[in-house]
């Protein structure tokens, strides 16, 4: 829309030639309220022409904007079905918006193309997660050495196999291997004590040592060694189940 300035430029030099003659008035016949009257019809008809102007202005630049958002938005659909057509973009599966095909996270919504994000999210949401015990317990008396246990209760007869199997049964009482879902930690000792921890995310090795009588009643050796270290931070002896222990250090590091 053009606005015609030669019309509202007129009607500026009429308003001036109006107010001259009203102060003109004022000076040759002190006519007062007449030139205040004329003074005041002549503003308004001024304030008037002036709400017209800016109403028309705001009017055409409304058009104007409209106009190019339309032809923005049409250059956007058709660039959007251009590339489409040739392949070059695809939608988003998390989001629906259009991407890069060869893209391989999503500008809009941040996702991984890959799969890293599922996996990543996975893995920050089994950490965020309280950490649970899965395993613990003391090594095994009867089971993990069955004929040495047979002759301290013979010997219970003499009263040193009363000894034996007390002290035996204190260590055994002060040993403790805990399988949490992130750590195994193993402590001994009842009045002193020692402890070591090994997360399973930095374990290296599993290493579980069973004699043929020790499978026959399901106790081993249980070994741990982390990526730091190249001795073995955790060793006990005569723990049950060793291999199920095992299977929750391997399925908790590896997942």
């Amino acid at each position: 829309m053009k606005i015609e300035m030669g019309d509202l430029a007129s009607k500026a030099r009429d308003a001036v030639q109006k107010t001259s003659k009203a102060i003109a008035a004022v000076i040759e016949h002190e006519d007062t309220k007449a030139a205040i009257a004329w003074t005041k019809k002549t503003a308004s008809a001024a304030t008037d022409e002036a709400v017209k102007l800016g109403k028309a202005l705001q009017n055409q630049y409304n058009r104007q904007v409209g106009t190019e958002n339309t032809m923005t938005d049409n250059v956007d659909r058709s660039a959007t079905s251009e590339g489409a057509s040739t392949g070059e973009t695809k939608e988003c599966p998390f989001c629906a918006e259009l991407i890069l095909v060869k893209a391989k996270k999503c500008k809009h919504c941040g996702e991984f193309l890959d799969g890293t994000a599922k996996s990543s999210g996975t893995a920050s949401q089994r950490e965020l997660a309280p950490e649970a015990t899965e395993y613990e317990a003391h090594p095994s008396m009867f089971r993990s050495r069955p004929f040495a246990f047979l002759l301290a209760v013979a010997l219970c007869a003499v009263g040193i196999g009363l000894v034996i199997l007390l002290v035996w049964w204190i260590r055994t009482l002060g040993t403790t291997l805990t399988v949490t879902s992130r750590r195994t930690t193993l402590r001994k000792g009842l009045l002193s004590k020692f402890t070591s921890e090994v997360f399973h995310k930095d374990v290296r090795n599993v290493q579980v040592t069973q004699t043929a009588m020790q499978r026959l009643f399901n106790v081993g050796r249980i070994e741990i060694s982390s990526a730091g270290q190249g001795d073995f931070e955790i060793a006990v002896e005569g723990m049950r189940d060793p291999n199920e222990v095992k299977r929750i250090i391997d399925e908790s590091r590896l997942a």
